[in-house]
């Protein structure tokens, strides 16, 4: 087995692992927004004028509800564990950009004869980093997506970057509906909880409406918090102006025919610029 395969290997494996612990971290975080609705829902109608005995049993729904939520938030979206998502997703990127510079003799790669021992050297300095997550290790599902032989320069711009914006423009897409769907709730909720405390002054209406319009607030709120915590708003933009610059890298690259290892040493900056950011926006309270 070759060095580049070795890392190849590796960095799927830390790939992998960052999908496990992602995958764990949003079940959390989409449990605990269905739990704080049904709680809030569960209360709401607790407080209305119903029978006692079923009044008592929604409002101890409404307290196992939001006791989930916090045990939920304590226990799997505290800081320690959302940071062993982003340390093997940081982990898995700095591997891959190891192994495309060393497959295009770029960066450190330049030389033949010293390359092996630099990569060999770079694998280990990276994953000593993140050595306390060896035991949330998942085997690889697939092969990755590390080069395992050298690559020329139309390798590396089909499998790199034509890669990488593709994914970019794509999940931009898919963040994208998420948010106008949540933000299309958030909007409709607040304009109801409005027009039913407009209702409720009225004194034309003798039923009480204002335990229904404070609950609406509320999950207006849950929705709006549940936004800022998936970033959705953060990450569309990001994502965009990042394929934006890479196509734009591709057209200089055309058009300035700048040597192929100092553009593909710009590329890998603005990649390892993106992953910074990514990883500066998921730590941010």
């Amino acid at each position: 087995m070759s060095i580049l395969e070795s890392v190849a290997n590796r960095q799927a494996v830390w790939s992998e692992t960052a999908n496990a612990l992602k995958s764990a971290t949003d079940r959390a975080r989409y449990s605990t927004f269905i739990a704080s609705i049904l709680g809030a829902l569960f209360a709401a109608f607790a407080t209305q004028q119903i029978s006692p005995n079923i009044a008592n049993y929604l409002a101890v729904m409404s307290a196992i509800s939001l006791t989930f939520v916090t045990f939920i938030t304590a226990r799997w979206l505290n800081k320690d564990i959302i940071d062993r998502h982003l340390q093997a997703r940081m982990a898995s990127e700095a591997l891959k950009r190891e192994a495309f510079l060393y497959a295009t003799q770029a960066g450190l790669y330049t030389d033949l004869h010293t390359r092996d021992s630099i990569l060999l050297h770079q694998k280990a300095k990276i994953e000593n980093k993140v050595s306390d997550l060896l035991q949330f290790e998942r085997k690889a599902k697939n092969d990755g997506s590390c080069p395992r032989k050298d690559l020329d320069l139309n390798e590396y711009m089909e499998q790199r970057i034509d890669t990488q914006i593709k994914y970019y423009r794509d999940r931009a897409i898919q963040y994208d509906k998420y948010s106008q769907r949540l933000h299309t709730m958030e909007w409709v909720l607040s304009f109801a909880a409005a027009f039913i405390a407009a209702i409720a002054a009225t004194p034309f209406i003798d039923i009480d409406l204002a335990a229904l319009a404070a609950v609406l607030t509320t999950l207006g709120g849950i929705i709006v918090s549940h936004l800022e915590a998936a970033r959705f708003d953060k990450l569309i933009p990001n994502y965009r102006a990042k394929a934006n610059q890479l196509e734009e890298l591709k057209l200089k690259m055309l058009i300035d025919k700048t040597a192929a290892a100092d553009w593909i040493m710009e590329c890998e900056t603005v990649l390892a610029a993106e992953n910074s950011a990514w990883l500066e926006l998921w730590t941010k309270s």
